[in-house]
């Protein structure tokens, strides 16, 4: 009888500690469904790759570099036009009006002082843009004045149509205009330019008095060589 209490006892002891066992053993916690995502922070010596999938932001500092060719747009830029007839100067000294110059001509006879030649400054080249003349014959026919004219180096003659004749004892006076586009260096010596009349069987007084107009412009390097 003694043997079977010890026997229940024992039994009741046994159960007592697996109840408490049981207890004191945690449960593993199960999130509900739809719970808020988990939030998990790195240090940075221990980054965790992310991939961006649709719209973001990044903060802090984002190094970027290059791949392939940038291409740079220009936008809000007024538009620059010319009106008709205007063309663009590279720079303002090339102005035709700030450069105008003017050169007198005349033949050997009867000119007043006017010299059948001139020289040009060194460093400048003269654009001669109309030549407009007055010239006057007696017994005989004049074809018209040529104009020789130095440009790199070489004389080149230039002639002016202006066809008068007269008899012996009469004076016939013709005068000209004629638009041109010669070029003719400074610095020459002996002159830039000369005038001489083109003659047919004058034996009278003759003479032709030209008014050269254009614009110089400024020669780098210097022509000819200083």
């Amino acid at each position: 009888m003694r043997f079977t209490k010890q026997f229940a006892a024992t039994v009741m002891l046994v159960a007592v500690a697996g109840l408490m066992i049981s207890v004191a053993s945690p449960t593993p916690a199960r999130g509900a469904a739809g719970s808020a995502p988990v939030t998990v922070v790195n240090t940075a010596a221990e980054p965790v790759p992310v991939a961006l999938h649709g719209t973001g932001s990044v903060a802090g500092t984002v190094n970027a570099a290059q791949s392939g060719a940038w291409t740079v747009g220009i936008s809000s830029v007024p538009a620059v036009q010319l009106a008709g007839g205007t063309g663009l100067l590279v720079a303002d000294v090339d102005n035709p009006a700030r450069t105008a110059h003017v050169v007198e001509l005349c033949t050997d006879d009867d000119c007043n002082g006017v010299p059948a030649s001139a020289t040009l400054p060194v460093g400048m080249r003269y654009v001669i843009e109309q030549a407009s003349g007055r010239c006057e014959v007696s017994g005989g026919t004049l074809d018209g004045v040529r104009l020789a004219a130095a440009l790199n180096g070489n004389t080149h003659l230039y002639a002016f149509k202006n066809q008068i004749s007269a008899p012996d004892g009469e004076t016939t006076i013709g005068y000209f205009f004629q638009e041109t586009h010669i070029y003719v260096d400074g610095g020459i010596p002996g002159g830039s330019l000369r005038i001489e009349l083109l003659l047919h069987g004058l034996s009278g007084r003759r003479f032709c008095r030209v008014t050269l107009s254009g614009h110089l412009v400024s020669t780098a390097p210097i022509f000819p060589a200083q």
